[in-house]
């Protein structure tokens, strides 16, 4: 069980990874908003099918409204909250350093599992704990490839401190999904289905605000390109989800949220590779990230 939950937390960490520097590309074309709506829309027909061909979403009617409500939170603050934070620090530090500064997520849902669902915590984890948040500093403040005109350090702009807050409120969110997913599954919630109802929650709390013309004008406006793009990075995103989703219903906290931290190595390097124009990978990230996975490799082993 434990293998099958760490093999489809490691599929996960593929998909994220790729929709990060989709991500980015995307950020050059659509806002905000239309990004995180075509998402949305994207990710609840689709997470829909996929319950549909498992044989979960014939189970929606005999939910309890407890199993409703922890996969309904999961999803505001997954989709609508957390993943909107994510993508504006994107936009504003990069895929690789946001990446390393939400990776503490994992080691909030860590905590979290322990405070909330009693488990356990030794010496070896304390120590990861130490670790990666190290790691997460050196990367977080390492320098892009771009500075602002004038700006001796990059780091030290405005715009650069406003995304690393976006990127840890975002952490701190995105902490907490993990418990209410686990919750779900445990009051017998099939995952893939929660995966529909945590996108289908979000989308009610975005749509709405399509109803303001502001808004609704940034989504008709995209060019075909732009909104293939998208659709792209929501294909990964979604197929991360459904996958973390199916691995928290496989395996306690403590095993998945660490193994969640591939996806920071494979962010680094598919950055290098695909957008170094304007991504820059330097010895900070480097060694940063490199901390940030062994903490994480020891927090899996503890656990």
């Amino acid at each position: 069980m434990v293998e099958t939950a760490i093999a489809v937390t490691l599929l996960a960490s593929l998909f994220f990874s790729t929709r990060d520097i989709l991500v980015k590309k995307s950020l050059r074309a659509a806002d905000l908003y239309s990004t995180l709506l075509i998402s949305i829309l994207f990710a609840t027909p689709f997470s829909a099918l996929v319950a549909f061909l498992a044989g979960e979403l014939g189970q929606l009617p005999s939910l309890s409204m407890n199993v409703i409500g922890y996969y309904a939170v999961a999803g505001i603050l997954q989709f609508a909250f957390t993943r909107g934070l994510y993508y504006a620090s994107i936009g504003i530090i990069g895929a690789s350093r946001t990446t390393t500064v939400i990776k503490v997520d994992s080691l909030l849902s860590v905590v979290f599992a322990i405070i909330f669902l009693r488990e356990e915590i030794d010496l070896l984890i304390a120590a990861s704990i130490t670790t990666i948040t190290a790691g997460i500093f050196i990367v977080s403040f390492s320098e892009p490839r771009k500075k602002e005109p004038g700006a001796k350090n990059t780091w030290m702009t405005p715009r650069f401190l406003k995304g690393f807050v976006f990127a840890a409120s975002s952490a701190v969110g995105s902490g907490l999904v993990p418990l209410f997913i686990r919750l779900g599954a445990m009051s017998q919630g099939p995952p893939l289905l929660g995966t529909f109802l945590a996108s289908f929650f979000a989308l009610m709390v975005l749509a709405p605000l399509a109803l303001l013309q502001r808004y609704r004008s940034r989504v008709t406006s995209l060019k075909r390109g732009s909104v293939k793009l998208v659709t792209w990075s929501a294909l990964f995103a979604t197929s991360g989800q459904l996958s973390k989703f199916a691995a928290l219903a496989l395996a306690p906290i403590v095993i998945v949220a660490p193994i969640l931290n591939a996806q920071l190595l494979l962010t680094v390097l598919f950055s290098y590779l695909f957008i170094q124009r304007v991504e820059q990978v330097n010895y900070k990230v480097i060694t940063g990230a490199g901390m940030v996975i062994l903490g994480m490799t020891s927090l899996t082993l503890a656990g």
